[in-house]
């Protein structure tokens, strides 16, 4: 997916309903996805898959989601854990 977006951005088809549009589309699906199920591994495959790619995944803006998806995923485990006691501890 990330070579299809970084080769769309390279090809300038970037007008709304061209290709970029609709990999960025499933690249946010994914990255939601991947978020709700707190699944790190998904997100980091993509962020791998740009490091192959090289500059044009930065360009494309593929970078800049992989990262905010990995901080989201992080932000929602500890918010997870803050609200969950620990075994043995009182509720108040």
């Amino acid at each position: 997916m990330c070579k299809v977006r970084c080769a769309a951005e390279f090809l300038q088809m970037t007008s709304p309903g061209n290709l970029a549009d609709l990999t960025d589309r499933y690249l946010q699906d994914t990255l939601t996805s991947a978020k709700l199920a707190r699944s790190l591994g998904t997100i980091v495959d993509l962020l791998l898959q740009c490091n192959e790619i090289g500059a044009i995944a930065e360009q494309a803006g593929v970078v800049d989601r992989c990262i905010q998806g990995i901080v989201d995923c992080w932000l929602m485990s500890s918010k997870l854990r803050q609200r969950t006691p620990l075994p043995g501890s009182k509720v108040c």
